[in-house]
């Protein structure tokens, strides 16, 4: 994940990450594929804190990671949501590359 991001974000070749195995053309018509900063001037990986509500289910039928993330996100599960979502990710405009790490 970091020497990907890190030859997304270098000078010569900067590019946002698009994934070959899941292209966004292969959605079909139904869904239209933007990027964050598309939809909103500030968007948040995090914005105060994360509760289970935050974790909404989109057009690609998701819903069990929709649930497995709501779950991760509660209070008594804290520790565990840290593994699995490392804390360092952001939308930083000098740091995002199109691509999270999730374990």
């Amino acid at each position: 994940f970091e020497k990907l991001k890190e030859e997304l974000l270098s000078k010569e070749t900067f590019s946002l990450f698009k994934d070959d195995k899941f292209p966004p053309e292969d959605l079909g018509e139904k869904v239209e594929w933007r990027r964050p900063f598309e939809l909103r001037d500030s968007p948040a990986f995090f914005k105060d804190g994360v509760t289970r509500f935050d974790v909404k289910q989109g057009q690609l039928g998701d819903c069990w990671m929709v649930a497995a993330m709501a779950s991760l996100s509660l209070r008594e599960h804290r520790e565990k949501f840290d593994q699995v979502v490392p804390a360092s990710q952001s939308f930083n405009k000098r740091e995002y590359a199109g691509i999270f790490h999730f374990r």
